[in-house]
């Protein structure tokens, strides 16, 4: 299965921290040299033609995790242990911040990027970090926001944020730190809890292994079973103010399915032949990546037919296939390292 093989990849980066003295901050973002991958005005221009993809930059491998704001499109890379910033209009890719252990998580909010490091569990010279610079100054020296925590030393596998807080799935459960007093809140367990969405007062996240989706009111108070399938089957999310949607595998066939915040039935609403990976949802659409096939497809929020946004863009490597979307386009990852954009 997809996410069998991802988590193990994953657990190995994070294994392979071990043999590192410290996780530490290596003090000097600069750019990072393209090789003239990124996209230049021209590549990225908005005279081209709707449904093409477009290349935003190559050379990024192992980007588990995507963000984007009005300016920049945040890259989590496993393998260069680093975290990246990729202008949309086109060049030079800005090194955030580079790493002794695998970057697995990025998120950006209106005044900072957060990323999350490799932690190695009971190993208190490695712990896991959550790092950020401020989205006005990207050059800036990354800033320690949390490191090993009440929940003990920690992998931050996904993060999200809102105005107030950055959400955390590690090891050890997910969590809510206050962005002023970095006080934390638990809101619920589960085994590699990844990706978290946000609703205005909601949290939601897939327990991998455990094959569940689980949701918590932002305050805490505990978390509840939002749906549950079979162990590992369960992984591309996302939600809005009335409804979680998911990606499941039943072997080689995937289907994308909702269900109501207020609980209810589950419906099916795309047979999409292979198992999907990433998801990220808008207004009128839900959009995934197929692994098998380098696909891109959405279908309509309300139902109706699926459709084949792009093909042969999406490498079949798990290191790729993280997927976001702002007003205009949506965004991925393949596992070649590059970095696509298709415009709505």
């Amino acid at each position: 299965m997809v996410i069998s093989v991802w988590v193990g990849v994953a657990v190995a980066a994070t294994a392979g921290a071990s043999a590192c003295a410290q996780t530490q901050l290596l003090e000097a973002p600069a750019p990072l040299a393209s090789d003239g991958g990124a996209g230049t005005d021209a590549t990225l221009g908005e005279d081209a033609a709707p449904g093409e993809p477009e290349l935003v930059a190559k050379g990024i491998s192992g980007a588990l995790d995507i963000a984007v704001d009005d300016k920049y499109v945040y890259l989590a890379s496993m393998d260069a242990q680093s975290a990246f910033a990729v202008p949309k209009a086109g060049g030079e890719p800005i090194l955030l911040g580079q790493h002794s252990s695998a970057v697995l998580g990025i998120t950006v909010d209106a005044a900072r990027v957060y990323w999350g490091v490799a932690g190695v569990t009971n190993d208190s010279s490695a712990p896991g970090l959550i790092v950020s610079v401020p989205v006005a100054n990207l050059g800036a020296k990354p800033q320690t926001f949390k490191t090993s925590t009440t929940f003990s030393a920690f992998s931050p596998w996904s993060l999200a944020s809102d105005a107030t807080h950055v959400y955390c799935g590690s090891a050890n459960g997910v969590f809510a730190a206050d962005k002023e007093s970095r006080a934390e809140i638990a809101l619920g367990g589960g085994q590699i809890p990844t990706p978290l969405v946000l609703t205005n007062d909601s949290v939601y996240w897939v327990a991998r292994l455990d094959g569940a989706i689980l949701g918590s009111a932002k305050t805490g108070g505990g978390a509840s079973t939002i749906v549950k399938g079979a162990p590992q089957a369960i992984t591309g999310l996302a939600a809005d103010e009335e409804r979680v949607y998911w990606l499941e595998s039943d072997g080689p066939r995937g289907r994308v399915f909702s269900i109501p915040r207020s609980g209810g039935a589950k419906t099916e609403l795309a047979s999409i032949g292979q198992s999907g990976y990433g998801m990220t949802v808008d207004a009128k659409y839900i959009y995934w990546t197929i692994l098998a096939g380098g696909s891109v497809n959405r279908v309509p929020k309300a139902g109706g037919a699926a459709e084949l946004l792009a093909v042969n863009v999406v490498a079949p490597s798990l290191k790729g296939g993280a997927i976001t979307q702002d007003a205009t386009h949506v965004y991925w990852t393949t596992g070649e390292g590059n970095v696509f954009r298709l415009r709505k």
